[in-house]
């Protein structure tokens, strides 16, 4: 429900869509009718309501991915969803710069994940940071091998969207102008 859309659509658009789910309907997915769990403090849970089949579950915490897993149907009125692992996921790390090379202090950062069924259109903007008074940015928890950019400098209203970018394990460089003009 926090999550912040990338919709790149191409055809008339010079500038990607960004979009925020509306907080209204942010308030939804608490309604939704679906049974879940908080764990304990030993990791346990107990879902009421669990309906009779092959149950998906997904886990979801802060700083990483969601995880998922899945159980067979038994012919118990309880199931034993086993261990769940949640993966630390990969970090994304490196440095905004401005169109001179020189570091952007204070740039407003959404990393984005992109959607696996439009990859090339769609990117679920999961991590939002700040880039430090070096430039240096850094996001963990992704659950993905390559990750898209969005930044603006402090004060400006334009998104720059980056290309994808390989989580190799090397600084990502993200290039982002620190003035825009206007024509009035």
């Amino acid at each position: 429900k926090d999550t912040t859309l990338l919709i790149e659509v191409g055809r008339g658009m010079d500038q990607p869509m960004i979009w925020n789910i509306p907080t209204w309907a942010r308030n939804l997915f608490d309604k939704l009718p679906f049974p879940a769990a908080t764990t304990g403090a030993d990791g346990s849970f107990t879902i009421e309501g669990v309906p009779a089949g092959e149950i998906t579950l997904l886990v979801e915490t802060k700083n990483f991915p969601p995880a998922i897993q899945r159980v067979a149907p038994t012919k118990s009125a309880q199931k034993d969803a086993g261990e769940i692992v949640v993966d630390e996921g990969k970090e994304a790390f490196g440095m905004v710069v401005n169109d001179d090379g020189k570091p952007v202090a204070s740039a407003e950062l959404m990393v984005g994940i992109p959607s696996p069924l439009a990859k090339d259109n769609v990117s679920f903007l999961v991590r939002k940071t700040k880039s430090d008074a070096e430039g240096k940015f850094s996001v963990s928890g992704l659950g993905a091998n390559e990750v898209i950019l969005a930044g603006r400098a402090a004060g400006m209203a334009n998104w720059v969207v980056s290309k994808p970018q390989a989580l190799t394990g090397d600084d990502i460089t993200f290039k982002l102008p620190v003035t825009q003009s206007a024509t009035i």
